[in-house]
């Protein structure tokens, strides 16, 4: 098996954790459910997940060759910046920390986002 992060005191008879068992039961697409199953993604709040090391080192391997291709054509790189739940950032004290410089917006259900620095 991938490596799975679980909880020992919250695991099912099959060794899954009962916690990535129902926020997979929520999940719409066939293939969300299997990456977040083995452990590639994780669920962070609806709609919004989170690459997990595994996958991110997938990731990263594809990334390179397309960067490789496209210095053979002369194309340019950009980032952009991406939105996250405010929830992480206080959580971690970083939102109190960096209130005064950080952008904030809301959804059309309220709930708050930072925009990531890149």
């Amino acid at each position: 098996k991938i490596f799975q992060p679980i909880s020992a005191t919250n695991v099912n008879t099959n060794g899954i954790s009962k916690d990535i068992i129902s926020k997979s039961q929520q999940i719409a697409s066939k293939s969300a459910k299997l990456m977040t199953k083995f452990g590639l993604i994780t669920s962070t709040s609806n709609g919004y997940f989170t690459i997990l090391p595994l996958a991110q080192r997938s990731v990263e391997k594809c990334v390179a060759i397309v960067d490789y291709y496209m210095k053979k054509v002369d194309a340019q790189k950009i980032s952009v910046p991406i939105l996250t739940s405010i929830d992480l950032w206080k959580k971690s004290g970083r939102y109190e920390q960096g209130q005064q410089e950080v952008l904030t917006t809301k959804n059309s259900d309220g709930k708050m986002y930072v925009l990531g620095p890149v």
